[in-house]
């Protein structure tokens, strides 16, 4: 099974993220899947050998946000989201467990987010979805 999961998040406080930050959601990704299987975290953050793609991918926030001289600013309380997907077994699997409860909240260049709500269900969210 594939997974595309799309979570929504809202910043604790505004907050000003580089214009390039998808190594700081890489690094909260690794945290996610490291809270439910330390092994599998351990295994993804290892380089890969040859032209062998990681098993997941890891998208930029979207939603309305300020460009800033050097970055992007977030505003507190407004609604964020972001994508991840599972291309292997291990990891679609274990993405198939998060929930706000699981996650409810993380860390990105300092600032706290808090998760509203995840899904893989492409009638909540076009980029969400599942393969049987």
């Amino acid at each position: 099974m594939l997974i595309s999961l799309v979570m929504v998040v809202q910043p604790e406080k505004t907050i000003e993220l580089p214009m390039t930050h998808g190594h700081l959601i890489h690094a909260a990704f690794l945290d996610m899947i490291r809270r439910g299987d330390p092994l599998l975290a351990e295994q993804l953050h290892k380089p890969t050998l040859g032209n062998h793609p990681k098993p997941f991918t890891v998208s930029s926030l979207h939603g309305k946000m300020k460009i800033q001289q050097g970055g992007l600013q977030l505003e507190a309380g407004q609604s964020y989201w972001l994508r991840f997907t599972g291309l292997n077994k291990e990891v679609s699997h274990l993405l198939t467990e998060l929930s706000p409860k699981v996650v409810p909240s993380f860390q990105l260049n300092g600032g706290m987010f808090h998760c509203i709500s995840i899904t893989a269900d492409t009638a909540e969210h076009p980029w969400a979805g599942r393969s049987r």
